[in-house]
């Protein structure tokens, strides 16, 4: 039989960080899987698809490049997967298991790690060979090890005063002589003191940009990235307030404000003030504290003004497609000020009217109410999760017989998938109904029935809006819509 094969990579952050060589890099693991297939009779004349996940962890599969191998695995695209060794494929022993001993021999896929010698073709124990799970529990206890001595690692350069970031705060540079220590770079420092300056002479954030953009004075990804075109990257409202708000100008570094959730492992939340790591007098500053703290006020004071203000309905919600700019709001027009500056002449046909723009956005949520029944909509999510605990009930019970030898191993596979598939459905279902958890109309449905738009129905919907020229509208919206 022909071979369609999978060749996987997959290099963490901390994998990064800890190695000094390019032995467990993407492209190493990529020449030995190649140098393998090439070598093996068997194999050399197969087709061969790479996928990579670069900077995940293998302690879950919730990675982009392994999500579509499964997928194209369960489509059959795809019959024998090679990696350099297990601890690539996944860190988490119970997952990598059933993984190997269930779902993969389910899809009669071959799976190959070649330093771990073993091969699912040829294994006599299959996975209950004992080095083999050895070095699966191995894996799974190193990937939580490495990630605390990382963190611990961390922290306790941190306290000292160290930077830990890449790249270097913009108006520094890091020490060729002190690992760990910022140091003032001459040119960059002269632009954030300007910043500072600017708006303590009155100038707003806004404004503050536009002074920078018309005397051509480069932004801090243009001095990262020398080969950038002029003009690509332009200084904005937000990128200013970034400036002004951060304490690294007045030689204090902060750690830990926010930290990854142990529910969800990849959305950040905010720390509390108690738990952060600040050093002051890390570095030399290039603003004086009595400054800093100046502006500081003045930004808390503008802010507390806007808000009371805010006469834009979709103020901090429209941007221009092409340059990302905030669209000026006139009288009767929202239009892109970067051709004003002529930055760039894909921004000079980006003028809609105030009436279309709300109009579009008035029937785009109104179809979307429209597609929301909220009625008993907790309930039937919940009627889903008892089902949910069923199937999985079940799944412990087949697991048993098979366990007990009441049922044999292809009976065993059968049902699991049966009931996965099952599974699968509640999990879409509630999916769907989960647009309809999030967006509470019960106050707000006679103001979109009545065709009028307010600041709480936009900011309830609406997470950012673009325009491209010829009134072309994209609405990124604050949930995912299934319909």
């Amino acid at each position: 039989m022909p071979y369609k094969i999978a060749m996987y990579t997959r290099l963490s952050k901390e994998d990064k960080e800890k190695i000094k060589v390019e032995s467990e890099s993407i492209v190493n693991q990529k020449f030995i899987i190649e140098n393998f297939i090439k070598n093996n009779f068997e194999l050399r004349e197969s087709e061969v698809v790479s996928y990579s996940d670069d900077g995940y962890v293998g302690s879950n599969f919730q990675r982009p490049a392994i999500k579509q191998l499964i997928e194209d695995v369960k489509k059959g695209k795809i019959n024998c997967i090679i990696v350099k060794d297990l601890s690539r494929f996944g860190r988490n022993y119970i997952e990598v298991v059933n993984y190997l001993e269930n779902i993969l021999p389910f899809f009669k896929v071959r799976f190959i790690a070649i330093n771990d010698n073993f091969d699912s073709k040829n294994s006599r124990y299959n996975l209950n060979d004992i080095d083999i799970n050895f070095k699966n529990i191995i894996y799974d206890y190193y990937s939580k090890d490495l990630s605390n001595k990382i963190m611990s690692s961390k922290i306790s350069k941190a306290k000292q005063g160290n930077y830990l970031g890449c790249i270097a705060p913009f108006g520094y540079k890091k020490s060729k002589e002190q690992k760990g220590k910022l140091e003032i770079d001459n040119e960059t420092s002269l632009i954030v003191k300007q910043i500072f300056k600017l708006f303590l002479d009155g100038k707003s954030c806004l404004e503050i940009s536009k002074i920078l953009n018309e005397n051509n004075v480069k932004t801090r990804m243009e001095f990262i990235n020398k080969k950038i075109k002029t003009n690509v990257s332009l200084w904005k409202r937000e990128h200013i307030r970034e400036i002004l708000s951060n304490k690294v100008y007045i030689g204090t570094l902060e750690y830990l404000k926010t930290s990854k959730c142990i529910k969800t492992r990849h959305k950040q939340i905010t720390n509390d003030k108690k738990d952060w790591i600040i050093v002051d007098n890390a570095h030399k500053g290039i603003i004086c504290k009595e400054d800093f703290y100046k502006v500081q006020q003045l930004l808390k004071n503008k802010k507390i003004n806007k808000s009371k203000e805010r006469k834009n309905i979709f103020a901090y919600r429209l941007y221009c497609g092409n340059c990302g700019y905030s669209l000026y709001n006139s009288t009767k027009k929202y239009f892109c000020r970067t051709m004003k500056y002529e930055y760039s002449n894909n921004c000079k046909d980006n003028i809609i009217e105030k009436k279309t723009l709300e109009n579009v956005v008035l029937k785009s949520i109104e179809k979307i109410v429209f597609n929301i029944n909220s009625d008993n909509i907790k309930n039937k999510i919940k009627l889903y999760e008892k089902e949910l605990t069923k199937l999985e009930n079940e799944k412990d019970e087949i697991y048993m017989l098979y366990l007990d030898e009441n049922i044999d191993k292809e009976q065993y596979l059968i049902n699991r998938k049966n009931i996965e598939n099952r599974k699968e459905d509640i999990f879409k279902k509630i999916e769907n109904l989960k647009i309809k958890k999030y967006i509470k109309l019960d106050s707000m449905e006679k103001d979109i029935y009545e065709n009028e738009l307010t600041y709480e129905i936009i900011d309830l919907f609406i997470k950012k809006i673009y325009v491209y020229d010829k009134n072309i509208i994209e609405i990124r919206w604050n949930f995912k819509l299934e319909f």
